[in-house]
């Protein structure tokens, strides 16, 4: 799945639940795809992103719903991927080291300059990994995170990510 994604070139990992999609990971599991929609602006300005960023999904979903995932992101108009899914159960593992090691790998061959999620836990894997952490936080009511950017929506996102370019983050 790595080699999907062109060596070098600038990534932004964008989580999925409450962040791309207006819904929840157990809500994810129960809803039919038609009924989940993209969080605001999502669907709109990640193609637009995608002119100057690589942009990869990064999910503590299960392996199981893969197929789903993808079948929800192209019945948005999203990317089908690279979708970056859980490999083991999900007790196996915390989100939090499932992303740090998925974002690792990434990493070896990529340079991740990005990422946006709605959990604590998403910005601590970022930041891990020297990226520019955005939290997304619709309703104005978030955790505050030291070390990242809080937004309220995409195109909030599409302003700050507009400093970004094959360097990286603007400082």
């Amino acid at each position: 799945v790595v080699k999907v994604v062109p060596a070098g070139s600038p990534v932004l990992v964008c989580d999925l639940d409450n962040t791309t999609a207006n819904v929840s990971m157990l809500a994810f599991i129960f809803k039919p795809n038609e009924r989940i929609r993209a969080l605001a602006g999502a669907d709109k300005i990640i193609p637009e992103l995608m002119r100057s960023l690589t942009v990869v999904f990064l999910t503590a979903r299960d392996h199981i719903f893969l197929a789903k995932t993808r079948s929800w992101l192209r019945m948005n108009g999203l990317p089908e991927g690279p979708v970056f899914i859980r490999r083991r159960r999900f007790w196996r593992l915390s989100p939090l080291q499932h992303k740090i090691e998925r974002l690792s790998e990434l990493a070896t061959e990529h340079k991740l300059v990005a990422g946006i999620g709605d959990m604590p836990s998403d910005i601590e894997a970022y930041l891990k990994h020297g990226m520019k952490a955005y939290l997304i936080c619709p309703n104005g009511t978030a955790p505050t995170v030291q070390g990242c950017c809080r937004i309220r929506d995409w195109s909030e996102l599409a302003k700050e990510l507009s400093t970004i370019s094959s360097s990286g983050p603007a400082s």
